[in-house]
């Protein structure tokens, strides 16, 4: 994905994905979106996408399961880009994240996302990311889930 060339670089053209050269850092928007598009089209939830600043301003983005009002389950994809933590959190409740990143910026499912969000680069990125996966055939198993 960091150079598929058919996804564009920051200046329109095929080449590396910029948004992904320091993965995991500044690539938080894109991963979440992309993991967000491929777990709704499993089936897997409608996931919310979660951005917050903390104290400094800095902003961060990750995803957000929940059911009846309560979150079930977090996926924070590019949490080990900050200092106090080693790797990516997948895991139930909150992402651990959100302790550092207390002041809202945005908060929506992926079925509901503003026509200003994604923003073309992640839209491009997330749509061959799904391509890649429905080519691949992957089948999600029947979970007994309703």
């Amino acid at each position: 994905m960091r150079s598929h060339p058919d996804v564009p670089n920051r200046f329109g053209e095929p080449g590396p994905v910029i948004w992904l050269e320091h993965f995991p850092s500044g690539s938080c928007d894109i991963t979440s979106l992309t993991i967000a598009f491929v777990l709704n089209d499993l089936g897997l939830g409608d996931w919310e996408l979660i951005s917050a600043r903390d104290e400094e301003g800095q902003g961060h983005t990750w995803l957000r399961l929940n059911v009846d009002g309560q979150v079930i389950m977090s996926i924070d994809a590019t949490l080990h880009q900050f200092d106090e933590w080693d790797e990516p959190w997948i895991g139930p409740g909150e992402s651990p994240g959100a302790a550092r990143f207390l002041h809202p910026m945005h908060q929506h499912r992926l079925t509901a996302l503003p026509v200003s969000w994604p923003r073309g680069h992640e839209l491009e990125v997330a749509t061959w990311t799904r391509e890649q996966v429905r080519e691949a055939g992957v089948v999600v198993p029947d979970r007994g889930l309703t």
